[in-house]
């Protein structure tokens, strides 16, 4: 069967591709047969288990062509990649394939809207407290994926009684239904998506993705995926050209989501940030990017413009310059060795009130995944 597949596949893109990716396939499947069944030989278990798997995989490679689940994710429905490790994590009841349902009756289950997921988090208030001090704000999310969260944030600014758009930026696989998921759920608030990546410079760029795992999209590639990672051309922009364009100079929160490449982001906003309060939801994950820069390097950057509040740990309060380097060997001994940082302008008006009231209630802890 095996030699059966490959010789056909052999036939259509050619022997050095496939062998490449079946080697990678396989020592995926060996690694992970390891740690699930020690006691069973890897090749044992890359010849029974995950036969099917290896096989759906090389046909994807090959006929590009990927199945696609709805999901349920609350009052939220989803189109997402059936190989990808975030469905993989959600439970079967919601998936409409495993259940072998109809679309139209799988999605009779979906649940109104019960508030905002954001609604007492360090995010939301912080967001929140924007949303109260001015008229009109921005609000971007950069590496939406599927569009859940800029869904999410859709919703928390609809019930707060505003009608500003959320701009969303997702260049990516998963991005690539994120349309379709937020006209899928447009009754709870307006969302512009734009299937690009933002960075510190405008135009064209190289985006590395990998089999499995769409949502993990990057403009850089310093981690070694055993030959799983594909790449491919995507245009870029940065937030001042794009607020530019859209002749906006306003508030601004941004959530920021790149995989690693947040500092570059956080470069390509320098105009705004000077100009604007911004408040910056933004990921911090210090082995992502130490193949470039220093983690420390980018988190100086954030404590000069802002202050910055760890989100796993508000409760320690803000990251003062001074412990900047305990802070990153804190957060690389987390379980997932990453976290997020609420970063609040000094320009926004009475932001010693707000970041005491976040501070006083605490975050969510260490991320564990």
């Amino acid at each position: 069967m095996k030699r059966q597949v490959v010789d056909f596949i052999r036939r259509l893109v050619g022997f050095p591709i496939v062998m490449e990716r079946v080697r990678a396939i396989e020592n995926m499947a060996e690694t992970r047969a390891a740690v699930l069944n020690p006691k069973q030989s890897a090749s044992e278990h890359t010849f029974t288990n995950d036969l099917g798997e290896r096989l759906a995989r090389l046909e994807a490679i090959v006929t590009h062509e990927r199945r696609i689940d709805l999901v349920l994710n609350g009052s939220m429905p989803l189109f997402m990649y059936m190989d990808d490790l975030a469905y993989r994590q959600i439970p079967d009841e919601y998936k409409c394939a495993v259940q072998r349902e109809a679309p139209g009756v799988f999605l009779r289950r979906r649940q109104p809207p019960r508030g905002s997921v954001f609604a007492g988090t360090p995010m939301g208030r912080s967001l929140d407290y924007l949303l109260e001090s001015f008229d009109r704000v921005a609000v971007l999310d950069i590496g939406c994926q599927y569009g859940t969260s800029a869904i999410a944030f859709a919703n928390h600014l609809r019930l707060a009684g505003r009608s500003e758009p959320v701009f969303a930026f997702d260049p990516g696989d998963a991005g690539s239904l994120a349309p379709h998921n937020i006209a899928m759920n447009a009754e709870m608030g307006a969302v512009e998506f734009f299937p690009k990546a933002v960075s510190n410079w405008s135009g064209m760029t190289l985006l590395y993705s990998e089999i499995g795992n769409t949502e993990n999209n990057r403009l850089g590639n310093p981690i070694d995926t055993r030959g799983v990672t594909m790449s491919r051309p995507a245009p870029v922009t940065t937030v001042d050209d794009f607020m530019a364009e859209r002749s906006l100079d306003l508030p601004t929160f941004l959530k920021i989501d790149t995989q690693g490449f947040d500092y570059e982001v956080v470069d390509g906003a320098r105009a705004l940030i000077e100009r604007q309060p911004v408040v910056l939801h933004v990921e911090f994950t210090p082995h992502a990017m130490r193949a470039r820069l220093e983690p420390g390097d980018f988190l100086a950057l954030l404590c000069h413009n802002f202050v910055v509040l760890d989100d796993a740990n508000v409760g320690l309060g803000p990251i003062p310059e001074e412990k900047i380097a305990e802070a990153v060997t804190r957060i690389d001994a987390y379980p997932s060795q990453h976290t997020d940082f609420i970063c609040i302008s000094r320009k926004l008006s009475g932001w010693q009130q707000l970041v005491s009231d976040i501070v006083e209630q605490g975050g969510k802890g260490p991320k564990s995944a």
